[in-house]
């Protein structure tokens, strides 16, 4: 995650490695930095402390698309990817208690988020239900039956091998960051 450090004589970012262990303070502004490590497709949903739902990335069809290894994204940078332009936009924490949990994915095989947001909902309970039902804290490796075939636009290719290693074929891997945030205390 980078977070923006707002009295910097020049635009800052701070990167945190470990997001889940801090807690934020006021209307701090902040990205969630993806890199690929395989061919895959990203997905990035964000569960506000309201309880509302929203696919952050992609957020345009052609950017629904098999990112290649090494791609970094930026999620929450509203396609302003400059971090050291001035109008540069970012998540802003809300300056109440909460926490917002975003929910990321990647896969071999494309979803279909963008074509039917009927399934956020139910995409997010059952990935939060594998998330929560595993320690490992850098995320979880699961398949497309799994997770569940209605999620994926073309569920049978998920039984295909296309390379060496890497999230192919019915492979997905899924990862929660969880950013919890207090108002700022007077004074600071």
């Amino acid at each position: 995650m980078a977070e923006w450090i707002p009295d910097a004589a020049q635009p800052t970012w701070r990167i945190v490695e470990n997001p889940n262990m801090q807690k934020f303070e006021g209307e701090e502004k902040f990205c969630i930095d993806i890199k690929v490590n395989s061919p895959s497709y990203v997905y990035a949903f964000c569960k506000q402390s309201s309880g509302a739902l929203a696919l952050m990335y992609p957020m345009k069809p052609e950017n629904d698309q098999m990112q290649d290894k090494e791609a970094a994204i930026s999620v929450g940078t509203a396609e302003i990817t400059d971090k050291s332009k001035p109008n540069f936009q970012a998540f802003t924490f809300d300056n109440r208690s909460g926490t917002e949990r975003f929910i990321l994915m990647a896969s071999g095989q494309k979803a279909k988020f963008l074509s039917d947001t009927a399934l956020f909902d139910e995409f997010s309970k059952r990935a939060l239900d594998l998330l929560s039902a595993d320690d490992y804290v850098d995320g979880v490796e699961t398949t497309v039956d799994v997770l569940g075939q209605k999620f994926f636009d073309d569920p049978a290719k998920a039984k295909s091998r296309v390379g060496l290693g890497g999230l192919m074929g019915d492979s997905v891997y899924l990862k929660l960051i969880e950013l919890s945030h207090e108002p700022k205390a007077a004074g600071k």
